[in-house]
């Protein structure tokens, strides 16, 4: 897995935001630093789960698909056509669906895809039973 992957650990500390470039995300340079500050600093040698809610595209849980050390990906999206933005803006999602993310993070790593958990749904339906690994929590 040394092709796309490359040395995940250095990658990380270096916070190299070309760990983005696979899959489209509408973060900026800043965002993608400071999540990869995160993982970087929850990355324990026992592993880590990461539970995201509006995963969209894939575009950021591609890094996490490619650390050996996330054991356990958790996505939640209800997969809305179009929704409204704080901006007082109106977002449209044109062919936002789960299978169009996973074709997305299949050509990063389809052997890595089992770790993932999808869920097509609001997260407040989300039965807390049904997360199966306590994900993450940065206080």
């Amino acid at each position: 897995m040394q092709g796309v992957e490359g040395n995940i650990a250095e990658r990380l500390e270096s916070l190299d935001v070309s760990l983005f470039d696979s899959i489209p995300t509408e973060s900026t340079e800043g965002d993608r630093k400071a999540w990869l500050a995160v993982q970087r600093s929850v990355r324990l040698p026992s592993g880590y789960t990461y539970l995201e809610i509006g995963s969209h595209l894939g575009g950021s849980l591609q890094q996490h698909l490619l650390d050996p050390l996330c054991r356990n990906i958790f996505s939640i999206d209800r997969r809305p056509l179009c929704q409204p933005d704080d901006r007082g803006q109106v977002f449209y999602y044109e062919g936002n669906s789960t299978d169009r993310m996973l074709d997305n993070l299949r050509r990063i790593s389809a052997d890595q895809l089992s770790k993932l958990t999808c869920f097509d749904a609001d997260a407040s339906d989300i039965d807390q039973h049904k997360i199966t690994v306590a994900p993450i929590s940065v206080s």
